[in-house]
């Protein structure tokens, strides 16, 4: 199992979550498992989106194509997007 963690700083939080949420169908689609989202406490600005995907290679692939890219055009977010990929030790 991969895990994918983007940080995303927006002006309204509501707004990308809604985004995000009426994109789920492509990105599943791709290879999501699932998704949470999560925000700084000290600053509900900043989010956090905490993403699983069976293996790392089909969320690079997908987070490097078109598709995501207009995705998280959509987002309208203040600065780039931050895209961790990572692999977990073991399976549950």
């Amino acid at each position: 199992m991969a895990k994918v963690i983007i940080k995303v700083r927006v002006a309204y939080p509501s707004n990308l979550i809604e985004v995000f949420d009426s994109q789920a169908s492509v990105r599943k689609i791709s290879g999501e498992r699932s998704s949470s989202v999560c925000f700084l406490p000290e600053d509900p600005n900043v989010t956090f989106f905490i993403l699983d995907w069976k293996h790392v290679e089909e969320a690079k692939i997908f987070w490097a194509s078109k598709s995501a890219i207009n995705q998280m055009a959509q987002w309208h977010s203040v600065g780039s997007p931050e895209i961790l990929f990572l692999e977990e030790f073991r399976q549950q």
